[in-house]
């Protein structure tokens, strides 16, 4: 099967509508952050290349230097998200022409 299909996962939300302290990609359950969980879910897709991952402006750094963790999770880029669900899947498809230039 062709890997012609990149993922988008806008992760930046404070996951307001999820009280606690942490914000929500940031939660566990069952002891694995929501986000682990879900990117290790969109590696799994077939015929995906990776996924675009839109976080929390704080959180671009750090994760951009966890290699062995962007590897095993098929992060093909980490973006600042935006204030809202939206505006952080725009910041992700921005991303695409540069992973994947034929899409363009």
């Amino acid at each position: 099967m062709p890997r012609d299909l990149v993922c988008l996962c806008p992760a930046a939300g404070l996951g307001t509508r999820l009280p606690g302290r942490r914000r929500k990609p940031w939660r566990l359950l069952n002891g694995v952050p929501i986000l682990d969980r879900t990117l290790a879910l969109l590696a799994r897709a077939p015929g995906s290349l990776g996924t675009i991952l839109a976080v929390h402006l704080e959180d671009v750094g750090p994760l951009s230097r966890r290699r062995g963790w962007l590897c095993r999770n098929r992060v093909l880029a980490v973006v600042a998200g935006g204030a809202h669900r939206q505006a952080s899947v725009l910041e992700a498809l921005r991303a695409v022409p540069e992973i994947a230039p034929e899409t363009r």
